[in-house]
């Protein structure tokens, strides 16, 4: 059994500050921080969408490897486990709406959270880029993201426990910047207001973003799953990670990409 005394110790944001500056300088320029013409985006907004309605779903079914490896081992789960499986279910939550149906309006606001069309953050999403192309846009599910959402889910459900925390880390980072980036190019080339893109705006937007959290929980993840001796695997995992991401970006907007991740 792992001791506690093996752990990280390091605080958690200085561990993100110093995970992210590695991402950064892994991927200098991220493909939507690059001049984007209106046809491009529109182009891409349907493969965006895609994502985003897949990613809870994978999210979700991550667990699903792991849980039947215990199961049929008879093994209890480690404490490990049960941090990746809480934030994920965290991720999922949000995503779906349920934690910020809850915070508004508590247990009494449960049957609200069945509206999925109307709360699911791809619902905002679907309706963000209908404002955008003027007419409802179907969700595109090019080889690019398909060979993208499933390597995702490789790495969300590896039983390797440094590639999962890495591939969660890599994704809220990448999506912080990734959102940002989208936020920036459909402001400049369509004329709307982009507080009025609310699926933008939930994520990065207003005083108090919410993926600034995402970011910070997970970094206090790495600190509570992980041992210090896996700090070189780590950082070597979250690279290739984020180069997922951000290379599947590149791919849906017509860049080539600045370097595949191999090893997830």
């Amino acid at each position: 059994m792992v001791q506690q005394s093996s752990r990280l110790t390091y605080d958690p944001a200085l561990i993100r500050e110093q995970l992210d500056a590695i991402m950064v300088e892994a991927v200098p320029i991220h493909p939507f921080e690059r001049p984007l013409d209106r046809q491009v985006l529109e182009r891409l907004l349907p493969e965006y969408l895609a994502m985003s309605i897949a990613f809870p779903y994978l999210q979700a079914a991550a667990q699903r490897d792991l849980a039947l490896h215990h199961i049929h081992a008879g093994m209890d789960f480690t404490e490990a486990e049960e941090i990746t499986l809480v934030v994920g279910s965290f991720l999922v939550a949000d995503e779906t709406a349920v934690n910020s149906t809850l915070m508004a309006s508590g247990p009494r606001g449960l049957p609200d959270i069945l509206q999925t069309r109307r709360r699911f953050h791809s619902a905002l999403l679907r309706q963000d880029i209908q404002r955008l192309l003027g007419e409802a846009t179907d969700p595109r599910f090019s080889d690019d993201t398909k060979f993208y959402l499933h390597r995702l889910l490789d790495g969300l459900s590896s039983m390797d426990m440094v590639t999962r925390v890495a591939t969660m880390v890599s994704f809220e980072a990448h999506a912080e910047r990734m959102i940002n980036g989208l936020w920036e190019r459909l402001a400049e080339v369509f004329t709307v207001d982009r507080s009025e893109l609310a699926y933008f705006h939930a994520h990065v937007g207003g005083d108090d973003p919410a993926e600034q959290y995402h970011v910070a929980m997970t970094g206090s993840m790495i600190t509570r799953t992980l041992e210090v001796t896996d700090l070189p695997e780590l950082c070597r995992a979250v690279v290739d990670a984020y180069h997922l991401h951000s290379d599947w970006c590149g791919a849906i907007a017509g860049i080539p990409a600045q370097q595949g991740a191999s090893s997830l």
